[in-house]
């Protein structure tokens, strides 16, 4: 990240763009040449991807990328005599496409898994019968602790575990699925998921650490200064109190 990351990642690019351009330039190969501009093909819809989202944080797009710039570089330095002779070239295709489908299947079922304990929880609850309500939150853990593959796409269950567990009356487990999601998440969402724990053990400290946070990500959002002036009063910090009052009343629309 930053500009020296934004440097090294411009000039991987290039680079592999070049070690292609170079090859194409001397070849007369059929065969090589179709292998480079899939190889260039690979990687350019992996850095489309990437200007509208991160898919190099998922495990499938990142090995796909060291591969084709492997394949590159490979042809780059050994040209045609690499092509024919190279193991990496010539026997991984198989392997490294049924280990993208085994990655691929496991990230979607837990993917699949986290939607369906979401909503599962969701519609629990709304329900006004205490013991279908509870068997319903159940299942909903059940469902989201099975879910074990590191996508961050999936990491959002340890904020929604937290919130079933508090729907189960037990802040004991919510707390652990909190420390857990703090780990991987640092966003508006877990401070919000802070802020249900606070108000749910009745912590007025909780509750303005997490509203805190959450200015930190939105400082021009009137209510949270509004939220927190109340609590710093409750607290008993009146200084503090005011500075926020003055907040929510220069950011209010």
């Amino acid at each position: 990240s930053g500009p020296l990351g934004s440097i090294a990642f411009l000039w991987l690019g290039f680079a592999a763009f070049g070690m292609g351009l170079v090859r194409v330039s001397r070849s007369r190969s059929p065969d090589e040449t179709g292998l480079i501009w899939a190889l260039w093909t690979g990687l350019g819809l992996i850095a489309f991807h990437s200007a509208v989202d991160f898919p190099l944080r998922q495990p499938q797009p990142a090995l796909l990328a060291a591969f084709f710039l492997s394949g590159l570089s490979v042809l780059a330095i050994g040209g045609k005599k690499a092509k024919r002779e190279s193991p990496v070239l010539r026997y991984a295709m198989v392997p490294l496409g049924l280990l993208f489908v085994i990655l691929g299947t496991i990230g979607l079922r837990d993917q699949v898994a986290l939607k369906t304990g979401f909503e599962t929880s969701l519609a629990a609850m709304r329900l006004p019968q205490v013991d279908l309500r509870e068997e319903r939150l159940n299942r909903a853990t059940e469902i989201l602790e099975g879910i074990q593959y590191p996508l961050p796409e999936t990491q959002d269950r340890w904020l929604y575990l937290s919130r079933v567990r508090l729907g189960l009356n037990d802040p004991d487990g919510a707390l652990a699925a909190l420390e857990e999601a703090r780990k991987y998440r640092h966003n508006l969402a877990l401070y919000q998921a802070w802020r249900e724990y606070g108000q749910a053990i009745r912590s007025p400290k909780v509750v303005l650490d997490s509203v805190l946070g959450m200015i930190r990500y939105n400082p021009n959002w009137a209510g949270y200064h509004q939220e927190a002036a109340e609590l710093w009063k409750l607290l008993g910090n009146e200084t503090e109190a005011k500075r926020q009052e003055e907040l929510a009343k220069k950011f209010k629309i």
